[in-house]
């Protein structure tokens, strides 16, 4: 897709691979099971939301160039998320506010700053990434 997407894209996705060449709106790779997202700029609320892995198949991937809005990976039960933090919305905080409230399995790499996240529900594993160019948290 050239350009910016509106709502849900990858809503549900079950193996597509989906290239979006712009911004996505809010629910960005919501209830996704499989296949792969990716975004060549910022997304809005709720992305990467309600996620599930089968283990028979790969797990659902988000790619994400620029940053996420608020409530991202609310609810993220598998996959894996991205978030590069290029020309981020809020160059102080690529996560948005409230990142990984009810998070139950997956993984998230950042690079970037970030404004905390949830951490009854989400903690920082080790990696092979330098430090200060953010952590994944699974």
């Amino acid at each position: 897709m050239l350009g910016p997407a509106s709502d849900d894209v990858g809503w549900l996705n079950a193996g597509a691979t989906i290239t979006v060449h712009g911004h996505a709106s809010n629910g960005t790779a919501n209830g996704m099971a499989q296949g792969k997202v990716y975004i060549a700029g910022n997304i809005g609320a709720r992305g990467m939301t309600m996620t599930k892995h089968n283990p028979r198949f790969e797990p659902p991937e988000l790619w994400v160039l620029g940053s996420a809005g608020d409530y991202f990976a609310e609810f993220m039960a598998g996959g894996v998320a991205v978030v590069c933090g290029l020309d981020a919305q809020d160059p102080e905080n690529v996560l948005g506010y409230r990142p990984a409230v009810g998070m139950v399995g997956g993984r998230i790499f950042f690079r970037g700053p970030h404004k905390g996240f949830s951490q009854s529900d989400a903690r920082w594993c080790p990696s092979t990434m330098r430090p200060g160019t953010g952590w994944p948290m699974g």
